[in-house]
């Protein structure tokens, strides 16, 4: 009982239907909208996304929100993401590697690759220093 009145409330509701009408708004969005206060909408967001009712997407210093299961996120990813998982999903390889092939440093690639692990698209396999290749953890 004290859980559906935690996750079920009216707040929340607003907040889940919101995302589902509109979704990929960032945070700033949802607030402004909704006329939420910066920490009541972070807290509510924050259980949604612990509940698995919405889930979100890091892109640089924002996220974006969705609702749980939505089919488009792979449209959210940027154009270097985009590159990373195209690479990596015809052969995994090392950060190394990638950066090579992009033309980047590995230090750029790194940061788009923590955000792709953040988004539960990507992951390390591996042992030994430098020897970890990149996978897909499941195409979105």
């Amino acid at each position: 009982m004290i859980m559906e009145k935690k996750l079920f409330n009216v707040n929340r509701c607003r907040i889940i239907n919101f995302v589902m009408e509109n979704p990929g708004r960032h945070f700033s969005s949802i607030m402004r909208e909704l006329e939420f206060t910066k920490r009541g909408l972070g807290y509510h967001l924050e259980n949604l996304v612990e509940e698995g009712l919405i889930i979100a997407i890091p892109h640089g210093i924002f996220k974006f929100y969705y609702s749980a299961g939505y089919d488009e996120i792979k449209k959210s990813l940027t154009p270097k993401q985009q590159k990373i998982m195209d690479i990596v999903r015809k052969d995994p390889c090392t950060k190394e590697k990638i950066a090579e092939i992009m033309g980047q440093t590995p230090p750029s690639i790194h940061y788009h690759l923590k955000n792709l692990v953040k988004m539960g698209m990507v992951e390390r396999k591996g042992s030994g220093k430098g020897a970890y290749r990149w996978h897909i953890v499941k195409d979105k």
